[in-house]
């Protein structure tokens, strides 16, 4: 009776699967220590085995923030005319992709060639509830900020029309998975989305910059193993990232554009210069070179190479207006810092930590001294309890790890 018992119970899996799921799967784990974890989420790919001697049950719990994926967005009015009007861009990045989509929900259209397809628009809408709750949720708990960018959109018509078309051609654009989109957004403003394991939490944006500079929490472990890696040396140094305007129009000779920004400030003149562009919503006409005696640093000193590029620039890092400047130099900033740390890495076992938070940057250490700073990507929780194999651990993967004795030049 085995084969038709294990048939009965997938038959019926697959009859859920065609059922709408609730999160009311959950987990809870206790590490002895008085930590907890609760963990809501959906049922994916229960797997049944039974023989001899072996009696199994397998499935996957995936978090209830997950349903935002079915968020489906193309229905809604993209039209620019229901932004007529709009002066303010909040600093707060997800609050402005928040009241963009909440804008076009509120102002939607109808306009469908028969009814079988305006039947289907409102069964769309109708699915969108519960992933615009979440999707809201991650937005009002994010923290990217780019205190520049409200008194440049008041400033700047074009600004606010680049920023409202971008992010709204996006949310036009999304059909089948809204976390492709989740990730033009984070390639937008150089964000990060960082997920939560926790029951009623659905993750939050946090910049680049936050994540990997600064000390962060103390986290103390005792280590299984250990894994950490440096990851692969160039054969030139990082020394520069700079950020290359478009090629000015008052100069005709002039093969490339000018420099408006580079991170490091501090001069050095060997090493690598990664060149980057500026972002996709910035208008040209904010970065181009004008005669200005108004500068944003000092002349850099290139090597050799770098210095034919330029040439024919005479003012390095002329800008329209110092909040121009200051912008370029986050986006800068927040590049050095993650080209430089990258593919550097570690990864730990230790005993069951169910504190471990992903998204977080720790100064990690055992009793015997600190290891390494970095930023938690990834946890792993396990349980074993068979009778001959009883243990717990937690598996830890850290991204842009700085080793005890090393910092990053220039990363404040």
């Amino acid at each position: 009776m085995a084969g038709p018992d294990v048939a009965a119970r997938v038959s019926a899996q697959q009859t859920a699967m065609f059922t709408a799921q609730a999160p009311n799967n959950s987990v809870e784990i206790q590490d002895g220590s008085g930590g907890t974890l609760s963990f809501n989420g959906y049922v994916s790919g229960p797997e049944y085995s039974l023989g001899i001697q072996d009696v199994g049950f397998n499935t996957t719990l995936v978090h209830e923030a997950s349903a935002v994926t079915n968020l489906n967005t193309s229905i809604y009015n993209r039209d620019l005319a229901i932004f007529r009007g709009q002066r303010d861009f909040a600093a707060d990045i997800a609050e402005n992709l928040w009241s963009i989509l909440d804008t076009m929900v509120d102002r939607r259209k109808h306009v469908h060639p028969d009814e079988e397809s305006k039947a289907i628009a409102e069964q769309i809408h109708t699915n969108n509830t519960t992933p615009l709750e979440i999707w809201e949720a991650i937005c009002n708990n994010s923290e990217a900020e780019w205190p520049e960018l409200p008194p440049l959109a008041k400033t700047s018509a074009t600004l606010r029309l680049n920023l409202t078309s971008g992010i709204a051609d996006i949310y036009k654009n999304s059909y089948n998975d809204f976390f492709q989109s989740i990730q033009q957004f984070q390639a937008m403003f150089s964000m990060i989305y960082v997920p939560s394991l926790t029951a009623g939490e659905m993750g939050r944006f946090i910049s680049v910059e936050n994540a990997i500079t600064g000390d962060g929490e103390d986290m103390k472990v005792n280590v299984r193993s250990i894994r950490m890696s440096a990851g692969p040396r160039s054969i030139m140094p990082l020394s520069y990232v700079i950020v290359r305007g478009p090629k000015p129009k008052d100069f005709r000779n002039l093969k490339h554009g000018h420099v408006i920004q580079r991170w490091p400030k501090s001069t050095q003149s060997n090493g690598q210069v990664v060149e980057i562009g500026t972002p996709s919503w910035l208008p040209t006409h904010l970065t181009t070179a004008r005669q200005s005696s108004a500068t944003v640093g000092d002349t850099l000193d290139l090597s050799a190479y770098q210095q034919q590029l330029v040439d024919g620039d005479k003012k390095l890092y002329q800008t329209t207006f110092p909040l121009v400047g200051k912008l370029l130099e986050r986006w800068a900033k927040q590049h050095y810092v993650d080209f430089a740390l990258a593919n550097s890495y570690a990864e730990l076992v230790t005993d069951l930590n169910l504190g471990a938070a992903p998204g977080v940057r720790y100064t990690v250490s055992t009793p015997n001294g600190t290891l390494f700073k970095g930023f938690l990507v990834n946890v792993e929780h396990g349980v074993t309890s068979k009778p001959t194999q009883v243990s717990a651990y937690t598996r830890l993967r850290f991204s842009h790890i700085e080793a005890e004795g090393f910092e990053l030049p220039s990363k404040e």
